[in-house]
């Protein structure tokens, strides 16, 4: 009881804050511009222990796709799970016909919903208010079935006026892809998480009644399988959606695994004083995942995580050898690369596809 109260006062508080950030937009642009003439400091940031090995990262990867080939062998699947794992297996292949020349890490396909204020090139034409469409502009029949298979969260900075801009993005709500800056009151702004400035309402390191809210938003990224054991997809709960990714987690967490039982993704409108908006909506099916969906998800979760890993590992590295002068820095940690990187966790590199 004294749990659901603090989410309450926390959700109030928010939606207050979030009036007040709306109001002062403006203002707020104009300090991140004015943020654009501090200086660079170099601030020493540890590797993670696992992620120091890379050689290590490289088998396990390895390892776990082998472990999602051998199912199409496994004599305990049925044949028409079988089958599924082999599109699976060519949906992810990054060996794309045409694409020979080009790093082409496998992209786990992102789901959206179709807001007012949408403009997304993948937005289907024909979509509608609350509708739920892909990166590739497939509009899913609502609700939609998953098993939810891995739960990490992301920090992400928008620009606070259209288009909304990606300033900086955390993939793992810890280290930023933008170099540290001082700004003129000696605040720390990007870098680490922790010590920016920016960090989300609900993570900063002060008491929750002296939080504020800022640019930067925390979400949660959900690795989803349709329930048909059709595909993949990526669901961000973030914003007025948070709240349902907090309860998708809270539900998963009560079985032995995550992808014990099935859920439906839809959506419901919502008003403020901004119009009218679209939200995610989970609800429990209270069906359990059989042995062929299991032994799917326990693959598919453990490549997810692998390539995960190496990406990760990817960014401390880049970030700890930053160069120090501002042109070079800006060129070392490409945001739009790493939010490609993003999609299965996987990074190219300048070696080639990781």
């Amino acid at each position: 009881m004294a749990n659901d109260k603090r989410n309450d006062r926390r959700e109030e508080k928010k939606a207050g804050a979030a009036t007040a950030q709306a109001a002062t937009a403006p203002a707020a642009a104009e300090g991140h511009r004015a943020g654009e003439q501090t200086k660079l400091v170099r601030l020493p940031v540890a590797i993670p222990p696992d992620l120091q090995d890379p050689q290590a990262l490289d088998v396990r990867a390895a390892e776990a796709l082998a472990g999602l080939h051998a199912l199409i062998s496994d004599d305990g699947l049925s044949v028409e799970a079988r089958e599924k794992v082999q599109a699976l297996i060519a949906e992810a292949n990054p060996e794309k016909p045409g694409l020979e020349e080009n790093d082409t890490p496998w992209s786990v396909t992102r789901l959206h919903i179709c807001q007012p204020t949408s403009q997304s090139a993948a937005r289907p034409a024909t979509a509608q208010l609350g509708d739920i469409y892909s990166d590739v502009g497939t509009i899913f029949k609502r609700p939609f079935e998953f098993i939810p298979l891995y739960f990490h969260q992301e920090n992400v900075y928008f620009e606070p006026t259209p288009p909304f801009d990606v300033v900086c993005r955390s993939p793992d709500a810890k280290l930023g892809s933008r170099p540290p800056l001082l700004d003129a009151d000696g605040k720390v702004e990007f870098g680490a998480c922790a010590g920016c400035k920016h960090l989300p309402f609900g993570k900063q390191l002060v008491p929750f009644e002296d939080q504020q809210m800022t640019e930067c938003q925390n979400q949660i990224v959900v690795l989803a399988l349709s329930a048909d054991l059709s595909g993949i997809f990526l669901v961000t709960f973030h914003k007025t959606s948070f709240s349902a990714g907090r309860e998708l987690k809270k539900l998963a967490a009560k079985g032995p695994f995550v992808w014990k039982r099935s859920y439906l993704l839809d959506t419901e409108k919502g008003n403020s004083d901004r119009g009218v908006y679209a939200t995610y909506k989970v609800s429990p099916t209270g069906k359990d995942s059989c042995t062929d969906t299991i032994k799917i998800a326990v693959a598919l979760s453990k490549l997810y995580e692998a390539n995960r890993k190496k990406m990760l590992a990817e960014c401390y590295r880049r970030f700890s050898s930053t160069p120090t002068s501002a042109p070079e820095i800006e060129k070392g940690v490409d945001v739009a690369q790493l939010k490609a990187g993003l999609e299965l966790g996987a990074l190219t590199s300048a070696t080639g596809s990781m």
